[in-house]
C-alpha cells in the first residue's frame, strides 16, 4: 500500500514537471527531494445534493417514490443513505393513495430521518386537514 502511495506521488510530480526521473540504467540511492509548491489542490467540491439517511424502524417494508431518481423499498429495521437535490420531493403510499412525505431541504444534511415515524405524523396531519375540510363543507351546506 505504501509503494502505491509513493508511486502515485511520483507520477503526479512527473506530470506537473516538478521532478524528473534519473536516466535509465543509472544506479541511484539516497533521498528523493521534490518541489511540491506547484502542486495544485484537487477540486474538493462537495457532491451535489443533501446527504442524509432514511431509516425504517418498523417491522414492515416501506415503499417510497422519489420522482426522477428511484423508487426505494425500505426494508424493515434498515437504514438507507441518500443524497438528493434541495427541493426533491419524497412520496409514500397509504393504501393506493400517494402522499407527499417531505421536500428535501439543507436542514436534513447529515440527519437520520425515521421514515415510519414521519409517515405516522404526516398521516395524522392529512387526516386532521381532511376532517377540517369536511367540517367546512357541512357548515356551508347547513
Amino acid at each position: 500500500m505504501r509503494l502505491k502511495s509513493i508511486l502515485s506521488i511520483l507520477l503526479t510530480l512527473l506530470a506537473l514537471g516538478t521532478w524528473a526521473l534519473p536516466p535509465a540504467g543509472t544506479a541511484t540511492s539516497g533521498t528523493v527531494v521534490a518541489n511540491c509548491e506547484s502542486v495544485q489542490p484537487v477540486d474538493a467540491r462537495p457532491a451535489p445534493g443533501v446527504g442524509f439517511t432514511l431509516a425504517n424502524r418498523s417491522l414492515k417494508s416501506i415503499p417510497l417514490q422519489i420522482p426522477g431518481v428511484m423508487n426505494p423499498n425500505l426494508s424493515p429495521m434498515s437504514n438507507s443513505g441518500v443524497s438528493l437535490a434541495v427541493g426533491q420531493e419524497i412520496f409514500f403510499f397509504e393504501g393506493k393513495k400517494k402522499y407527499l412525505l417531505l421536500v428535501v431541504g439543507p436542514e436534513y444534511a447529515g440527519q437520520t430521518l425515521v421514515v415510519n415515524a414521519l409517515i405516522k405524523e404526516r398521516l395524522e396531519q392529512i387526516r386532521a386537514e381532511e376532517a377540517a375540510k369536511n367540517r367546512g363543507k357541512k357548515r356551508a351546506k347547513g
